[in-house]
């Protein structure tokens, strides 16, 4: 991921790094430290996303509370 500082105050262009092959890509759209470590605060934790060929299963992830 990375973040690219713009003329504007307070604007930053992200770039994540997108995860192609023959089954479709994936991306992490948002992590938090990524975002602290390139000076972008907030409370949100992580999103993906993702977008398959036909006939591809993707598995799902869970973690819970402890």
């Amino acid at each position: 991921m990375r973040f690219i500082a713009t003329d504007l105050p307070g604007v930053v262009i992200v770039e994540p790094d997108v995860h192609r092959d023959h089954r479709g890509f994936f991306l992490e759209t948002y992590h938090s430290d990524r975002y602290r470590a390139g000076g972008i605060e907030g409370p949100f934790v992580q999103d993906n996303h993702s977008c398959s060929a036909g006939g591809t299963v993707r598995g799902l992830h869970l973690q819970a509370d402890r």
